[in-house]
């Protein structure tokens, strides 16, 4: 059986996939199966948190990114998506997003790693069934943008790696160092060293917060 895990603030939109997934049923393209929606990003975490450790485990998780529901920078589909892959690591994800950011494709791609990586502008309503067909059968499916930025990556000629793009993220935000520290799991000092290692990758003038965010967005646009 199919155990299928739907976190999706948009009811509308969860009520399409499971429309989707029972005609694909119908027409014996899946086996039977099970869906766990999930409207709110605290009910998704309860869900997560009761099928650990039963035989209740999702092998397809539908996660939309942008939960409008949630209060915190943190509480997105992103890190339902870690939460889902730590505790499920079989679990195939489908992530769908209408956000253009190049920051948050590769944060997806280099935490996440997910089966599917669809934009919701791009997604063709026909054939999205196919798409859910082939995650199942392991194979990826990303939509064309995502495609398109993962060919020319314009972080990879810089050397930057995922560590480097959420610190520059933060230190947009102007956080304080000891939170920024916090958030990326690091010490202050290994903050600072990171600053300065940034630096060279990008020709900043200095380590300072100021001539970083400065280099950065010369070569990239705003972080």
């Amino acid at each position: 059986m199919n155990r299928i895990l739907i976190i999706e603030d948009e009811p509308t939109l969860s009520d399409a996939y499971v429309f989707i997934l029972k005609e694909l049923f119908n027409k014996n393209k899946i086996d039977t199966f099970k869906t766990y929606i999930c409207n709110e990003y605290q009910k998704a975490i309860e869900t997560v948190k009761k099928m650990i450790g039963t035989i209740e485990k999702p092998n397809l998780c539908i996660l939309d990114y942008r939960l409008k529901t949630t209060n915190s920078d943190d509480a997105n589909g992103l890190e339902l998506g870690i939460m889902v892959r730590k505790y499920f690591p079989s679990c195939k994800i489908m992530l769908i997003t209408s956000i253009a950011d190049k920051y948050l494709y590769h944060t997806i791609i280099e935490r996440l790693k997910p089966s599917g990586f669809l934009i919701k502008s791009e997604i063709d309503q026909k054939i999205i069934g196919e798409d859910i067909i082939s995650i199942l059968e392991g194979k990826l499916i990303y939509s064309k943008t995502v495609n398109d930025f993962m060919k020319n990556n314009p972080y990879i000629e810089y050397g930057l790696d995922n560590l480097d793009i959420r610190l520059i993220r933060l230190l947009s935000e102007r956080m304080s160092l000891p939170k920024v520290a916090s958030r990326l799991g690091l010490s202050v000092s290994g903050v600072e060293y990171r600053k300065r290692k940034l630096s060279i990758k990008l020709g900043a003038d200095s380590p300072s917060i100021n001539d970083l965010l400065r280099a950065f967005k010369e070569e990239f646009g705003l972080p």
